[in-house]
């Protein structure tokens, strides 16, 4: 086992890999870019004002603003009683801001939402003051759901003993930028009708990120290369007269390949946070701060980490299924191009609208649904149903299929060799 393997890793695509990881770093470089201020092309308009779509404060800005919010904030208060001695929420809002000063000013963030979160919970009323300091999480929910977002949020930075302000965490860290990137999951303009006096715009989400592409595209490129390499080379009976299964030392190309994508996955993560660490003004952060999600009814929490995993989990088990389809094509012919191609065929069935052809419940069961991992975790539609356990089922089934199909396909194509010879 010990000299097919070196063997095989003398055979390896090498810079293969090292040109996929360099060109998955590359697509962190536009948020990055934005966040320094060098590229400006993406903005929002609102009420007919510009602004950019991205935030360009860097997180220790932001932290040095933090102590003069805190006294602003305070003499508002302070002018609004003055204004209205009645006001009930006052009292207990200028106890929070007169306690959080000093902790704030010494960075103690983790005393600063102990704090906040003990103030919320004992005087809801407080939140409409506390609402103009930026560094208290901003959660964009509804106001019912409000408080316990902002609740959820700050327990969760107290009991994992993360000292940071939520806001700033969660927009200004290397970690954020990161995970910004993976989140993101897009959608565009569909088409649109009038209704009335107005235009009325229908969105669809988008078949899957540039991301998703890159590595769907690398994963096909280099499972063909490694699979195929004794057919193209001509050394595949040189390769069976070594004592090893066949099927075996497909496995063990196909091992190989895949171990590498998964360390090039872990390391797209951690060069890009590494990266994105060093820019000046930002900070490492933690994979462990939470990432809220809401629904209509409740909010709910997940660690970045885990998101980020599970997307990479989805990436993996997507190249473990091309190497399935891989091992398949490249049964059929040695033609690199066409191999390429077929193996591309497994997740290309989306952006070509195949699919749409088909009921939803049929497109459910293909693995071409699934090319977009970042909206099936966020349960943007069509995936408000879906779990990423379903995605992997889907996923692992299709990639023992064609492993299986491939298998099959091998001992007929050698039996053939066999009795033609």
């Amino acid at each position: 086992m010990h000299g097919l393997l070196s063997l095989e890793l003398k055979k390896h695509p090498w810079s293969l890999h090292l040109a996929a990881l360099l060109g998955l770093l590359l697509l962190f470089a536009v948020p990055l870019g934005h966040h320094l201020g060098i590229l400006t092309t993406t903005y929002r308009y609102v009420a007919g004002t510009r602004f950019p779509s991205y935030d360009p404060s860097p997180a220790t800005t932001m932290e040095q603003a933090a102590p003069g919010q805190r006294a602003a904030a305070k003499r508002q208060v302070l002018a609004d009683l003055k204004a209205n001695p009645n006001l009930t929420a006052a009292k207990p809002t200028l106890a929070l801001l007169s306690a959080i000063r000093d902790p704030l000013a010494e960075r103690d963030y983790l005393t600063v939402d102990r704090l906040t979160l003990a103030a919320i919970t004992k005087h809801p009323e407080i939140l409409d003051n506390i609402g103009r300091l930026d560094f208290i999480e901003n959660t964009f929910t509804s106001s019912q759901l409000n408080l316990e977002a902002k609740q959820q949020i700050l327990a969760y930075y107290v009991k994992h003993r993360i000292n940071a302000l939520p806001a700033i965490a969660s927009r200004g860290t290397a970690a954020a930028a990161v995970y910004g990137v993976f989140s993101h999951y897009g959608s565009h303009v569909w088409k649109w009708t009038m209704v009335g006096t107005r235009k009325h715009y229908f969105y669809k989400l988008n078949a899957g990120t540039t991301l998703t592409w890159v590595f769907l595209f690398y994963a096909a490129f280099v499972l063909t290369a490694a699979l195929g390499y004794d057919q193209r080379h001509n050394t595949e009976t040189l390769m069976r007269m070594t004592p090893r299964r066949d099927l075996r030392m497909v496995a063990t190309q196909a091992a190989l390949t895949l171990a590498v994508i998964a360390v090039v996955l872990v390391a797209l993560v951690g060069l890009a946070m590494l990266i994105t660490a060093i820019v000046p003004g930002k900070r490492m952060g933690t994979l462990w701060q939470p990432v809220l999600h809401t629904t209509p009814a409740s909010v709910y929490l997940t660690p970045m980490w885990q998101e980020i995993a599970l997307q990479l989990g989805m990436l993996w088990l997507w190249a473990a299924l091309l190497a399935g389809v891989a091992f398949l094509v490249t049964q059929l012919t040695d033609n690199p191009l066409l191999a390429l191609l077929m193996t591309c065929a497994a997740f290309f069935l989306a952006p070509l609208h195949v699919l749409d052809a088909l009921p939803l419940a049929v497109q459910k069961v293909l693995p071409a649904f699934y090319t977009n991992p970042p909206a099936i975790l966020a349960k943007a539609e069509p995936f408000n149903n879906t779990t990423p356990a379903s995605v992997f089922l889907v996923l692992a089934v299709w990639a023992v299929g064609f492993w299986a199909a491939a298998a099959v396909v091998q001992q007929l194509r050698y039996r053939r060799l066999v009795l033609g010879h």
